[in-house]
Protein backbone atom coordinates (compact mmCIF):
# COMPACT_ATOMS: atom_id res chain seq x y z
CA UNK A 1 0.00 0.00 0.00
CA UNK A 2 1.15 3.36 -1.10
CA UNK A 3 -0.15 6.91 0.42
CA UNK A 4 1.17 10.28 -0.99
CA UNK A 5 0.96 14.14 -0.44
CA UNK A 6 1.13 15.99 2.11
CA UNK A 7 -1.50 17.50 4.99
CA UNK A 8 -2.70 16.31 7.39
CA UNK A 9 -4.79 12.82 6.30
CA UNK A 10 -5.44 10.32 8.02
CA UNK A 11 -7.40 6.72 8.43
CA UNK A 12 -9.85 6.52 10.95
CA UNK A 13 -10.54 2.72 11.62
CA UNK A 14 -8.43 -0.18 10.87
CA UNK A 15 -6.45 -1.97 7.83
CA UNK A 16 -6.66 -5.24 6.88
CA UNK A 17 -4.49 -5.91 4.22
CA UNK A 18 -2.85 -8.91 3.17
CA UNK A 19 0.21 -9.73 0.75
CA UNK A 20 -1.93 -12.22 -1.57
CA UNK A 21 0.30 -11.87 -5.44
CA UNK A 22 4.17 -11.85 -6.33
CA UNK A 23 5.44 -8.47 -6.35
CA UNK A 24 7.40 -9.05 -10.07
CA UNK A 25 5.18 -9.81 -13.41
CA UNK A 26 3.32 -12.08 -13.90
CA UNK A 27 1.95 -10.61 -10.35
CA UNK A 28 1.22 -15.03 -9.62
CA UNK A 29 -0.96 -15.51 -6.59
CA UNK A 30 1.54 -16.83 -3.78
CA UNK A 31 0.86 -20.13 -1.91
CA UNK A 32 1.57 -18.63 1.26
CA UNK A 33 0.84 -15.15 2.62
CA UNK A 34 3.93 -12.77 2.28
CA UNK A 35 4.73 -9.70 4.35
CA UNK A 36 2.80 -6.35 3.72
CA UNK A 37 4.55 -3.23 3.23
CA UNK A 38 3.30 0.04 3.75
CA UNK A 39 5.06 3.26 2.28
CA UNK A 40 3.84 6.16 3.23
CA UNK A 41 5.32 9.51 1.45
CA UNK A 42 4.64 13.23 2.22
CA UNK A 43 4.93 15.84 4.99
CA UNK A 44 2.66 16.39 7.59
CA UNK A 45 0.39 14.49 9.97
CA UNK A 46 -0.89 11.35 8.19
CA UNK A 47 -1.04 8.53 10.27
CA UNK A 48 -3.82 5.94 11.03
CA UNK A 49 -6.09 6.27 14.74
CA UNK A 50 -7.53 2.72 15.60
CA UNK A 51 -8.77 0.94 18.19
CA UNK A 52 -7.53 -2.20 19.54
CA UNK A 53 -10.64 -3.23 20.55
CA UNK A 54 -12.35 -2.74 17.66
CA UNK A 55 -9.11 -4.57 15.79
CA UNK A 56 -9.01 -7.67 18.08
CA UNK A 57 -12.57 -8.49 16.82
CA UNK A 58 -11.42 -9.15 13.42
CA UNK A 59 -9.30 -12.06 15.04
CA UNK A 60 -12.40 -14.38 14.97
CA UNK A 61 -13.28 -13.91 11.33
CA UNK A 62 -12.82 -16.03 8.38
CA UNK A 63 -11.43 -13.69 5.05
CA UNK A 64 -12.13 -14.93 1.82
CA UNK A 65 -10.96 -12.58 -1.29
CA UNK A 66 -14.50 -12.16 -2.95
CA UNK A 67 -12.93 -9.75 -5.74
CA UNK A 68 -9.82 -8.20 -6.44
CA UNK A 69 -8.75 -4.93 -8.88
CA UNK A 70 -6.14 -3.19 -9.42
CA UNK A 71 -5.92 0.03 -10.60
CA UNK A 72 -3.70 1.73 -13.43
CA UNK A 73 -2.92 5.39 -13.48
Amino acid sequence: MTEQGGGSGQFNGSIFMAKTNSSTSPYSQLSVLGIPVIQWNGGGTNGIQYNSCWANIGNDLHYLVVASREEMY
